[in-house]
């Protein structure tokens, strides 16, 4: 009689540990991923509140400009030039901007033109306005900071120049 023989045959895996290789291959895909997502997420937070941040340094340069404008016309208190005395450098005016007072101005210039500055600060911002007369010309250069510390990495500024 035939016996039947029954041999067991033992598979060799050469490959051991693929499967957590590939876990680890896929973990780091997707950590990358997050990372990647949390960098593009942060940014744009940043850049958004520096689009606030700028708001408030343009608001703080349109305030200064309304004020001096307002004070060149209605009061008159900038030099025309060297030679002239202003009634804010004389005292008799009490030129305030969004409820602070902005004396003193400092004027610069000859007989012929003069340039006063004068700076003032709020609550969250500040300001420094320059104010040039030559002629029948008047600019008005006012420059806005959403802060008022100087050496702040993220103090933006704003100008505007009105002339009339």
């Amino acid at each position: 009689m035939n016996k039947l023989q029954v041999t067991s045959y033992k598979l060799q895996i050469s490959q051991r540990g693929f499967i957590l290789s590939l876990a680890v291959l896929i973990s780091a895909v997707i950590l990358s991923i997050g990372l990647s997502v949390y960098n593009i997420i942060s940014k744009e937070v940043i850049l958004a509140s520096s689009g606030r941040e700028s708001h408030f340094a343009f608001y703080a340069a349109d305030t200064a400009t309304e004020c001096a404008l307002f004070w060149d016309v209605k009061q008159g208190i900038f030099a025309t030039s060297t030679d002239s005395l202003t009634y804010g450098q004389s005292g008799t005016v009490d030129a305030k901007c969004d409820g602070v007072t902005i004396l003193p101005i400092a004027v610069t210039g000859d007989q012929s033109s003069a340039v006063s500055s004068f700076g003032f600060s709020g609550a969250h911002y500040c300001a420094s306005v320059t104010v040039s007369k030559s002629g029948n010309g008047t600019t008005i250069e006012s420059r806005g900071y959403n802060t008022c510390v100087l050496t702040d990495p993220m103090r933006l500024e704003r100008a505007i120049s009105l002339s009339y």
